[in-house]
């Protein structure tokens, strides 16, 4: 049996206001960088590999973090189209029925030009696939005390994903819409590989301080 862990990272609180990000490639605020910073203060950077979205409110961070991390375009948030960049409330103003479709089940009601769903999740999860690729390739069984720990820098939509991955979710069972994900988050996934080679991952609850 193989183990390892994914460490997922959102970036910090950014520039540019209530928008709807997606793509928009905003900076982090001085306040969001020092989020992640805090966010990061309890691992050992050179005990991680590290992965991040080519956005430079990932990137930037990341860098800076470990100028050897790994860009990975397909970590990158999702693409809101005619939407990307927009105050939340303008869109509601001027599209409210779209707006709302799509907040309802954006599987089915992409935003207009937006990347449709299905698209953004084969995407995460060949990243997650990829990752898990990487961090268990050539490796013989591990101690289950010491994992090949992989650090993702990315975006809540990814973390999400990846959330629903783990849990076996369809379609993200309202993760998208209904459970909060704030700036700088961490989220731990363990991932199992057995003797038969499946893998099983499994979301770990934060610890207690």
């Amino acid at each position: 049996m193989k183990n390892a862990k994914l460490i997922f990272l959102r970036h910090g609180e950014c520039e540019g206001g209530q928008i709807l990000r997606g793509l928009a490639n905003v900076l982090l605020s001085t306040k969001g960088e020092q989020q992640m910073w805090d966010a990061v203060s309890r691992f050992d950077v050179n005990e991680l590999s590290v992965y991040t979205s080519p956005l430079k409110r990932c990137f930037y961070f990341a860098e800076k973090y470990d100028n050897n991390g790994i860009v990975m375009p397909s970590l990158a948030e999702f693409d809101f189209g005619d939407w990307d960049g927009k105050e939340f409330k303008a869109i509601f103003e001027q599209e409210p029925e779209a707006f709302s479709a799509f907040w309802d089940d954006p599987w089915r009601t992409p935003p207009p030009n937006g990347e449709p769903m299905e698209v953004f999740e084969m995407r995460v999860t060949g990243a997650i696939t990829q990752i898990i690729d990487d961090l268990l390739a050539n490796t013989e069984v591990i101690d289950e005390e010491k994992h090949p720990t992989a650090l993702v820098i990315t975006h809540a939509g990814v973390i999400r994903q990846a959330i629903a991955l783990a849990l076996g979710l369809d379609k993200g069972h309202n993760l998208f819409r209904e459970f909060d994900l704030p700036y700088a988050a961490v989220v731990e996934i363990n991932v199992i590989e057995d003797d038969h080679g499946r893998r099983h991952l499994r979301l770990q609850w934060p610890k207690s301080h």
